[in-house]
């Protein structure tokens, strides 16, 4: 349909061409022959009632000659001559008899050229058949009817062994520390592979690369004065501020974190704690630190206003910048978020869980209420098993009664001994 009525357009237009070009020829013909001689015939007239016995006679010249251009493209000029065929007798005066034109306006043309090729990148793969590139750029554009450039990307296989010998395992990590002081934690254990890209050896959450155990079975008793103990934990503290949220809530939380890191009892050989808040943007309130006077002076600020909604990606992707800027070798990572649940971006949410998980962090949610959507997420992004790393909280508008509980119920979740 569009091309019927691009070629009925074509048509009108060439008609209307052909019509504009024949009223020209017209119009020139009736001043050369119409016109101009009746000029010339008043002039002969008037010529004669003066009393003169011959009539004047006008310079006549010959077409124009044209000659060779200066240059075969890119612009030239040519000259052009004509030669006197009537001298003029009492008539007009002979017109210019040179004259210079511009000629060869075309483009001259020009090959593309194109640099060197690169170096073969890296296969992408280590066997079972990857490819490798290469790639060169243009530096110079062709023009006007030069050679187009050439190809600028190649291609080739590489490593086309099959992936059929035997995986190389590395040695079993020492156990973790138990992921909960009592009431029946798990501690786990993986190993690595000594040639990580073949394609056929089992991936890193498999059976035969990561073990749990059980351990802490023995109930938790009364629980008055808790205390983080064990293993020394870098812990980065994620606090949801979003709209979902309110301000009633956010202040609760900022309650909540505050009996948490009490809780926690940082110190400068012992646990270190990060605070930081996320809703559309987030917000760091506090580095790694092991000084609890300095957490508590940085949380008694209080938290921003909840406003937009909860980016969980950029949030956890935070924490890793947290841990990595301040971790230490011989702590164990532990990644806490508070949130209602109500995240915007969960590819980026499980990409940035991913890393941290592959980074060897341990990742744990504490959810406020019962009343969000995105259960299966929150349960995948955890760290595994997930029934250790998912703890259940009041809704934010009943949570500030409840902190002191709350806090004590994830330090008893979260740390691997007591005191």
């Amino acid at each position: 349909m569009l091309a019927d009525e691009k070629d009925s357009e074509r048509q009108k237009l060439q008609k209307g061409l052909r019509k504009t070009t024949a009223q020209c020829a017209a119009d020139v013909d009736d001043i050369l022959h119409g016109k101009m001689c009746a000029l010339q015939r008043v002039r002969d007239g008037l010529q004669l009632m003066a009393g003169r016995n011959e009539l004047p006679e006008d310079c006549q010249v010959s077409d124009w000659d044209k000659g060779s251009c200066s240059a075969t493209c890119g612009g030239g000029v040519r000259t052009l001559t004509r030669e006197v065929v009537l001298t003029p007798k009492g008539g007009a005066d002979c017109p210019p008899l040179k004259m210079a034109a511009q000629c060869a306006d075309t483009v001259c043309p020009m090959d593309c050229e194109v640099s060197q090729w690169s170096s073969w990148s890296a296969c992408t793969a280590m066997c079972d058949g990857g490819v490798q590139e290469r790639n060169r750029a243009v530096s110079k554009a062709p023009q006007g009817n030069g050679v187009a450039c050439p190809h600028l990307v190649d291609v080739r296989l590489c490593n086309s062994e099959a992936c059929t010998s035997e995986c190389d395992f590395l040695e079993w990590s020492p156990w973790s520390p138990c992921s909960k002081a009592c009431g029946g934690g798990s501690q786990s254990r993986a190993r690595g592979l000594q040639d990580a890209g073949r394609a056929s050896c089992p991936k890193s959450d498999s059976q035969e690369r990561l073990e749990h155990r059980s351990c802490n079975a023995e109930g938790c008793g009364q629980l008055d004065n808790v205390t983080c103990a064990g293993n020394p934990m870098d812990i980065v503290i994620l606090v949801d501020v979003s709209g979902s949220v309110t301000q009633v809530g956010v202040s609760a939380l900022t309650h909540l974190s505050q009996k948490l890191t009490s809780h926690f009892a940082p110190s400068a050989e012992g646990n270190q704690i990060a605070v930081a808040t996320f809703a559309k943007q987030v917000t760091t309130i506090s580095r790694l630190s092991g000084d609890l006077a300095e957490l508590t002076s940085r949380l008694s600020s209080g938290f921003p206003p909840p406003i937009g909604s909860a980016s969980l990606g950029s949030a956890l992707t935070q924490a890793g910048v947290l841990l990595s800027a301040g971790g230490r070798r011989r702590a164990t990572s532990m990644v806490l978020v508070i949130t209602d649940g109500r995240v915007v971006d969960p590819f980026l949410a499980r990409t940035a869980a991913e890393r941290l998980k592959d980074n060897g962090a341990r990742l744990a949610f504490a959810l406020l209420g019962s009343d969000y959507k995105n259960h299966d997420l929150l349960k995948s992004l955890a760290s595994t098993p997930s029934s250790d790393n998912l703890f259940s909280l009041p809704p934010a508008s009943a949570l500030e009664p409840a902190a002191e509980s709350s806090a004590k119920s994830i330090v008893v979740g979260s740390c691997a001994a007591l005191r």
